[in-house]
Protein backbone atom coordinates (compact mmCIF):
# COMPACT_ATOMS: atom_id res chain seq x y z
CA UNK A 1 0.00 0.00 0.00
CA UNK A 2 1.50 3.38 -0.97
CA UNK A 3 2.33 5.91 1.74
CA UNK A 4 -0.22 8.72 2.13
CA UNK A 5 1.00 12.08 0.95
CA UNK A 6 0.28 15.22 3.01
CA UNK A 7 -2.78 17.17 1.96
CA UNK A 8 -0.76 20.39 1.65
CA UNK A 9 2.86 19.38 0.99
CA UNK A 10 3.99 22.99 0.50
CA UNK A 11 2.86 24.07 4.00
CA UNK A 12 5.27 23.32 6.89
CA UNK A 13 3.85 21.02 9.58
CA UNK A 14 4.45 23.68 12.22
CA UNK A 15 1.88 25.96 10.52
CA UNK A 16 -0.87 23.38 10.24
CA UNK A 17 -3.35 23.76 13.09
CA UNK A 18 -4.96 20.60 14.37
CA UNK A 19 -8.64 20.79 15.16
CA UNK A 20 -9.23 20.27 18.83
CA UNK A 21 -12.17 18.25 19.98
CA UNK A 22 -14.76 20.59 21.51
CA UNK A 23 -15.50 20.19 25.20
CA UNK A 24 -18.76 20.76 27.03
CA UNK A 25 -17.55 24.27 27.90
CA UNK A 26 -17.03 25.10 24.20
CA UNK A 27 -20.58 24.30 23.04
CA UNK A 28 -24.21 24.90 23.92
CA UNK A 29 -27.21 22.70 23.28
CA UNK A 30 -30.01 24.66 21.68
CA UNK A 31 -33.58 23.37 21.73
CA UNK A 32 -36.28 25.18 19.81
CA UNK A 33 -39.89 24.04 19.75
CA UNK A 34 -42.98 25.53 18.16
CA UNK A 35 -46.25 23.71 17.51
CA UNK A 36 -45.25 20.66 15.47
CA UNK A 37 -41.64 21.80 14.77
CA UNK A 38 -38.67 20.75 16.89
CA UNK A 39 -34.97 21.58 16.51
CA UNK A 40 -31.97 20.41 18.54
CA UNK A 41 -28.57 21.85 17.76
CA UNK A 42 -25.08 21.57 19.25
CA UNK A 43 -23.54 24.98 18.64
CA UNK A 44 -20.04 26.44 19.11
CA UNK A 45 -20.21 29.29 21.66
CA UNK A 46 -17.58 31.42 19.90
CA UNK A 47 -18.53 31.08 16.24
CA UNK A 48 -22.22 30.07 16.50
CA UNK A 49 -21.45 27.30 13.99
CA UNK A 50 -23.38 24.06 14.42
CA UNK A 51 -21.51 20.81 15.04
CA UNK A 52 -24.76 18.85 14.73
CA UNK A 53 -28.38 19.71 14.05
CA UNK A 54 -31.56 17.62 14.16
CA UNK A 55 -35.06 18.64 13.02
CA UNK A 56 -38.57 17.30 13.67
CA UNK A 57 -38.71 13.47 13.59
CA UNK A 58 -34.93 13.10 13.95
CA UNK A 59 -34.98 15.43 16.98
CA UNK A 60 -37.89 13.55 18.57
CA UNK A 61 -36.01 10.29 18.02
CA UNK A 62 -33.03 11.73 19.93
CA UNK A 63 -35.31 12.22 22.97
CA UNK A 64 -36.83 8.75 22.61
CA UNK A 65 -33.38 7.17 22.36
CA UNK A 66 -32.35 8.91 25.59
CA UNK A 67 -29.69 11.26 24.22
CA UNK A 68 -31.54 14.26 25.66
CA UNK A 69 -33.91 14.68 28.62
CA UNK A 70 -37.22 16.45 28.27
CA UNK A 71 -37.62 19.71 30.13
CA UNK A 72 -40.79 20.19 32.15
CA UNK A 73 -43.37 21.62 29.79
CA UNK A 74 -45.54 24.61 30.51
CA UNK A 75 -48.96 23.83 31.90
CA UNK A 76 -51.88 25.84 30.57
CA UNK A 77 -54.10 27.33 33.24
Amino acid sequence: MPKKQPLYPHVPKSQIKKKKTPTRDDVRVEVWEERDRLHIGIQDKETDAYYASWWDDDARQMFEDGFFRRRPSLVES
